[in-house]
């Protein structure tokens, strides 16, 4: 009874497990993905582009270079930067870049990356990118697009002026409506150019259709200036307090503060007219209790603080914080410190994407290496490794966060040349760390002449010509007293068996070899290592001892041909020309 019930629940398992595990559905062809992206990229909904995004994580192209990966690749970058992620959205973008470079996307493709890179304070890389777009066959509203992001880029870098030719070269807006960076870039502008009433309506429209936005203070003041400009003082005194009683606590307050204060002492308005202003003193006072921090001397350098940090003079601002320190009592506390790492977050990017660190040094101590954000920490030591600094590279991994230490070693040894700075390499490196790691300790390790380290590392290290030239001048070290020529050419015969380079990679080692057969009298066993087509630097070399190693084989006429082939080759053409004389009959 037992075994028959038994037989009667076994029967039935399949049955049950069918039931409970349902055949997956089929996966999508590459064809029904274009479809699903086509579709994402023509909705507005968030769920259809989640999904869409969702195919595309999972799907398995059947080619890499296929149409339907350079479309997904677009559509992951545009639906990406719609669902707020932009910098992920950018990642697949500049793939579709990278491998897809004649990609009919990729004018579109351009305002997102350069929106991305704007975020990111990469205006030089944001213009490159909007004049492509630009220039692009894309629909004209994108292109309109492309322009207001290309004059905000503009007025971010303080150079207005270098926007009113596109000002003047607008393409209709359709049925959109002006971005919010687009008006106040082009108020900006617009009032650079002393361009009144266009300037004016700019700065209208952006508070008509962005009535909160934080950018009218930065609108209103570049207005105001303008009116000052032209000679209308009474209008740009009113601008300026207007700016102040309805933005207080915006940076451009205490700029119009102080330009109505520079107004009212100048005597540029009428006795009636000032009378209805405050009075400059009681201006400047404002700007002391907003700041509230001490002694007016104090209180002044902290205004002209706040004015190099709104107008991105990041050095000037870190020096005065320098002076202002010094000073007792002097005014401090947290908000200096905020302004020092503001200042040395953006003086640290100007100069990282400047490629010039030296003006950094004297800031890399605890307080400014904390200051960094981790990628810029990783990007200044590995950039100081990579300029001969590597000491530089140490104290900010000294200083670093322990967290991060493991991967800043490993960027400053990927950057430090081993040849110039071994004792770095060394003292970073370990005997157990990558293949990376292990090469550049072996190239240190023969730079040192530290032969018994580089035997080591070598076996771990990262194939390639690299590890072929570090094993090369191991295996080329003086000889000891007991150490005969057979002991060092089986040495070298043992590496050229486990190596796992090949081809031309792998050339230079048998060549090596090849000599020591040769210097033991084994000719035959030299000719069979010897390559028969060597690049051209090792040609001269190789021809030389092939013919050599022939001739000693009573193969004279293999060995004459070899010579002759190689005529054209400089290296050890002398040596070439005895040894073709003597086998001549």
């Amino acid at each position: 009874m037992r075994g028959g019930g038994l037989r009667l629940a076994l029967a039935a398992l399949p049955a049950l497990v069918l039931v409970a595990q349902p055949a997956p559905p089929a996966p999508r062809s590459d064809a029904q993905l274009a479809d699903l992206l086509r579709a994402a990229l023509g909705s507005s909904d968030t769920r259809t582009a989640e999904e869409a995004l969702k195919a595309v994580g999972t799907h398995r192209f059947t080619s890499l270079r296929s149409p339907e990966r350079e479309l997904s690749l677009y559509a992951e970058g545009v639906l990406l930067a719609r669902l707020g992620q932009p910098a992920r959205g950018a990642l697949a973008l500049r793939k579709l870049e990278r491998l897809f470079p004649q990609s009919p996307h990729l004018g579109e493709a351009q305002v997102l990356l350069a929106q991305e890179a704007v975020s990111k304070r990469r205006y030089k890389e944001a213009e490159t990118r909007l004049r492509r777009a630009i220039q692009a066959e894309i629909p004209v509203e994108s292109k309109r697009r492309a322009q207001e992001l290309l004059l905000w880029t503009f007025v971010a870098q303080k150079q207005p002026e270098r926007g009113l030719p596109v000002v003047d070269a607008l393409h209709p807006l359709g049925g959109a409506k002006p971005s919010e960076q687009g008006l106040a870039a082009m108020g900006e502008i617009l009032a650079q150019a002393g361009r009144r009433t266009e300037a004016e309506a700019a700065v209208a429209e952006l508070g008509s259709l962005y009535p909160g936005s934080r950018l009218l203070s930065r609108a209103d003041l570049a207005i105001g200036r303008m009116q000052g400009r032209l000679g209308d003082a009474h209008a740009a005194a009113q601008r300026f307090q207007a700016l102040i009683r309805n933005q207080p606590d915006s940076p451009e307050a205490d700029e119009a503060r102080l330009a109505l204060a520079t107004l009212l002492s100048e005597q540029k308005l009428a006795p009636d007219q000032a009378k209805t202003f405050p009075t400059p003193e009681s201006l400047l006072s404002e700007i002391r209790r907003l700041e509230n921090k001490g002694e007016a001397a104090g209180r002044t350098q902290l205004v002209q603080l706040r004015l190099h940090m709104q107008q991105g003079r990041w050095k000037e601002a870190l020096e005065l914080i320098g002076r202002i320190r010094t000073q007792p009592p002097g005014p401090g506390g947290p908000a200096l410190e905020t302004y020092r790492g503001q200042a040395l977050r953006a003086y640290a990017q100007q100069l990282l994407d400047g490629h010039q660190l030296d003006s950094l040094l004297p800031f890399l101590d605890a307080e400014g290496v904390g200051s960094l954000t981790a990628e810029q920490r990783r990007l200044t030591a590995q950039a100081l490794a990579s300029t001969g600094l590597p000491e530089g590279a140490a104290a900010v991994l000294r200083l670093a966060p322990a967290r991060e230490r493991a991967a800043l070693r490993q960027a400053i040894l990927a950057a430090t040349s081993a040849e110039s700075h071994p004792a770095t390499v060394l003292g970073l490196s370990g005997p157990t760390g990558t293949p990376l790691e292990q090469l550049l300790r072996a190239e240190a390790a023969v730079t040192r002449q530290d032969f018994q380290t580089a035997r080591m590392a070598l076996p771990k290290a990262t194939a390639g010509p690299r590890r072929i030239a570090a094993l090369l001048a191991h295996l080329r070290r003086p000889r000891a007293q007991d150490e005969s020529l057979a002991t060092r050419r089986n040495e070298a015969e043992g590496w050229l068996r486990q190596a796992r380079e090949r081809g031309s990679d792998r050339d230079p080692l048998a060549i090596l070899v090849a000599d020591l057969r040769a210097q033991s009298g084994d000719w035959k066993g030299a000719l069979a290592l010897y390559p028969p087509a060597p690049a051209p630097e090792h040609l001269g070399w190789v021809a030389l001892m092939r013919a050599t190693a022939l001739a000693r084989l009573g193969r004279k006429a293999e060995a004459q041909a070899i010579l002759k082939a190689a005529e054209a080759s400089e290296a050890f053409r002398m040596e070439r020309k005895a040894l073709a004389q003597s086998l001549l009959p």
